[in-house]
Parts: structure tokens; C-alpha cells; sequence
């Protein structure tokens, strides 16, 4: 009697091919474990291309990958962030791609952590839009007070 093989799964959905994709993922993530000395900086895995290609799908199965599978379990902590759930939240992300400033995107990232707890890792990054903040204050009130030197 043939042993049944059992179905992999995303989501509770059959997950078929990509067999390529998943291989080069695992070989990234494995550089990943034993980064080159003196380097501690996060590692980010983005993925890009033409809507309805199964993009999402892929990501869904780079995570199991990352969070199930021996050697990469315990080991990785990931930061899931669905940029068109964050469309929905952010008015600054829906216009043109090309109208998306810098700034926004970090906003976004900044916000997605805070919400998964790791507010910490942002700590310099929220300093520097304080002073930003700050900077544009002071920069604003000079402009509507004028300068009162000249009278």
C-alpha cells in the first residue's frame, strides 16, 4: 500500500509549485543565520512583480518556511507587513507610486512595528522625527512672524 504524501498548505489552501522560489529562499535565510562578523543589521526580504501572480501567496509560504522549518525555527523573527492592508491606513500611500515620499514609507514600517511590539527598534528613527517636527515648528513661526529686526 503507498504511503499518502501529505499536501502542503498555506493558509489552509494547497500550495503547488514554486519549487525554485522556496529553494532560493531557504539558501537566502540560511546566509542569514551566520551573518559575517561585526554585521548585526536586519536582513529584509522583498518581493515585487505584476498583480495576481501569487505574490502574496509566495510571501504567506516564505513565512512558513522561515517559522516552521528546521534550521530557520526559533531562529527568525519577521515583521509582516501587507502594503496593500496598509494602502487602506495610510492616505499618504494611496496615490501614484512614483508620489510615495521616503518618509511615508518609513511611517509605515515604523507603525506596522509598533503594533507588532518592536517600538524599541525604532528608538534613534522616532528621536529624529522629533526634532524634524520641531525643526518645522520653529522654521514656520519665524516665517509668520517675520522678522522683526528690520522695522
Amino acid at each position: 500500500m503507498a504511503k499518502k504524501q501529505s499536501q502542503l498548505t498555506v493558509d489552509d489552501r494547497v500550495f503547488v509549485g514554486r519549487v525554485e522560489e522556496q529553494k532560493q529562499f531557504r539558501a537566502a535565510l540560511a546566509e542569514t543565520l551566520n551573518p559575517p562578523a561585526g554585521e548585526n543589521l536586519p536582513y529584509v526580504f522583498l518581493l515585487y512583480g505584476d498583480g495576481g501572480i501569487g505574490k502574496t501567496t509566495l510571501a504567506k509560504r516564505f513565512r512558513d518556511i522561515a517559522l516552521q522549518e528546521a534550521p530557520f525555527k526559533d531562529k527568525v523573527q519577521m515583521l509582516w507587513i501587507d502594503w496593500e492592508d496598509e494602502r487602506k491606513k495610510f492616505p499618504e500611500l494611496q496615490v501614484g507610486r512614483e508620489q510615495i515620499q521616503a518618509e511615508d514609507v518609513f511611517d509605515v514600517i515604523r507603525a506596522a512595528a509598533v503594533r507588532n511590539r518592536w517600538g524599541r527598534q525604532f528608538v534613534a528613527y522616532t528621536k529624529a522625527l522629533k526634532q524634524t517636527a520641531e525643526a518645522k515648528q520653529q522654521v514656520a513661526e519665524m516665517l509668520t512672524t517675520g522678522d522683526k529686526s528690520d522695522e
